[in-house]
């Protein structure tokens, strides 16, 4: 038998060559007293997953909302940090394609920063030429800082994730799964509370009222929109990507539940009405559908067929019906704005002259922007539409136009550069063709939605990246079972 046959998973071999013989010696424990390191930053990362999608519920408003994922960051920073001090070796071991991603985010958040430390003094200098309604309603100094600390801490929970991921994909996209229901159930439940005529009960962090998620028409009454999100143009994306993670299990674990649960967040995506993501969730399974046509089962052509039927017949209702949810709603997001409503017409105008103005501020600030978050301070200068902007800091409302106005040319092809390595990975890499196609969805359709996005320092949009990162290296039966 040899010198190190009774080792156990606990013990490294470590061979001493003092006599020729190799010694069986104990690992240095990674840990806090008696308290796993690793095993509490991975059960952190799973709260902060978890919690994603409350962005309005369950918050703690201090001027601005703090979510519950916000306040463990430091928390997590605080566990790594005693991680790299108490480990006899580095944590950040990775892949050398995640090694090529983790670094490309670094820089991205670098040249943010550098943006932000040029835009400073850029404030000082609008700020004299803004109304006084402005200057005392927002602080533009610590909106920007606000917002560069969102986008390090996101990249931090992104690194984080890859690092620690080790086999732990599944508990991550279990909580992603978890978090995901739990909002989608109080989207259902707000909503039929509202159309019974009834108010619904308001979780911790939300106002007195949902003035803010609403939506005017269905019954005479006012629904909400968003459920635990502040907008349904987060709302939206969310429920769409989490349908689809759901769908990607489902086509390699068959449990019966997944579809289930998949199919509730699909339908969930239809009350944000939110628009591009309900374009995606008519489109995508029509498309897949095409795509698998020749090993459809004769039952799946016929649920094909059905739910084509299903589709052409909400759009033709949009022609009989004059429900003002139908006609104020439906029918504008699939036909346009009707030229006798100046509302929709004012709304239309306003996302032309957002995107109009990022361009024109991009013109003056080609490299580094004006710094984060500073978009709207400079709106009102750039804007062609008078007053447009009075009593509201504007966003420019697509991801593509923000970067370009905040971070100028070098934050946006730092992002892109960031995404395109993650998407080339994954297509060049990914195990499993149906696991690949909706994860691949689900990338499509995120990169469309970023030209009608509120902002790209959203949370849950860099954890799918980073799913998506780690999903090609992970093999069918390693994948969770929800």
């Amino acid at each position: 038998m040899s010198s190190n046959a009774g080792c156990r998973s606990e013990l490294a071999t470590v061979a001493s060559r003092d006599g020729g013989s190799a010694v069986c010696r104990p690992r240095k424990r990674q840990s806090f007293g008696r308290l796993p390191i690793r095993e509490i930053i991975v059960f952190l990362l799973a709260i902060c997953i978890a919690d994603l999608p409350f962005t309005y519920a369950m918050t703690l408003n201090i001027g601005v909302p703090i979510k519950i994922y916000e306040a463990m960051l430091p928390l997590l920073c605080f566990f790594l940090v005693g991680h790299v001090c108490f480990s006899d070796r580095l944590p950040f071991r990775m892949k050398k394609a995640d090694r090529q991603v983790a670094v490309t985010v670094v820089l991205f958040c670098l040249f943010y920063t550098v943006s932000y430390l040029f835009g400073l003094p850029r404030i000082a200098g609008q700020m004299s030429t803004l109304p006084e309604w402005f200057a005392g309603r927002f602080n533009p100094y610590l909106a920007s800082s606000l917002r560069v600390v969102q986008v390090v801490g996101n990249a931090i929970l992104f690194v984080m994730i890859i690092v620690y991921e080790r086999g732990r994909l599944p508990l991550f996209i279990r909580a992603w799964l978890i978090g995901a229901c739990l909002s989608a159930f109080y989207t259902w439940y707000s909503i039929g509370s509202s159309l019974s005529g009834h108010e619904p009960i308001l979780l911790p962090g939300m106002t007195g009222d949902l003035s803010e998620s609403l939506i005017i028409g269905a019954l005479g009454r006012t629904i909400p929109r968003s459920g635990t999100f502040l907008e349904g143009n987060f709302a939206g994306p969310y429920m769409l990507l989490s349908a689809l993670l759901a769908f990607s299990l489902h086509s390699i674990q068959k449990r019966w539940y997944l579809p289930c649960i998949a199919w509730f967040l699909w339908a969930t995506v239809f009350l944000t009405f939110s628009t591009i993501p309900i374009v995606c969730a008519l489109v995508i399974p029509i498309v897949v559908s095409a795509m698998k046509l020749r090993h459809l089962k004769p039952i799946e052509k016929r649920m094909l067929l059905v739910y084509v039927a299903v589709v052409l017949l909400i759009i033709g209702c949009t022609q009989l019906f004059s429900a003002p949810i139908i006609k104020e709603v439906v029918a504008y997001k699939v036909f346009g704005p009707p030229d006798d409503n100046p509302v929709i017409a004012l709304s239309m105008a306003e996302r032309r002259d957002f995107i109009q103005a990022g361009f024109r501020i991009f013109r003056e600030f080609p490299v580094l922007g004006v710094g984060p978050s500073n978009y709207g301070l400079f709106f009102e200068k750039y804007s062609e539409v008078a007053g447009l902007g009075f009593g509201r800091k504007m966003i420019a409302n697509n991801v593509y136009v923000e970067l370009l106005a905040e971070a100028g040319v070098v934050g946006l092809v730092a992002f892109l550069i960031f995404g395109f390595l993650i998407i080339g990975r994954f297509l060049r890499d990914s195990r499993g063709e149906r696991l690949g196609l909706f994860i691949g969805f689900g990338f499509v359709s995120l990169f469309l939605m970023f030209n009608a996005f509120p902002t790209f320092a959203v949370a849950y949009v860099w954890v799918f990246f980073a799913f998506g990162t780690l999903f090609p290296s992970v093999q069918a039966k390693d994948l969770p079972r929800v």
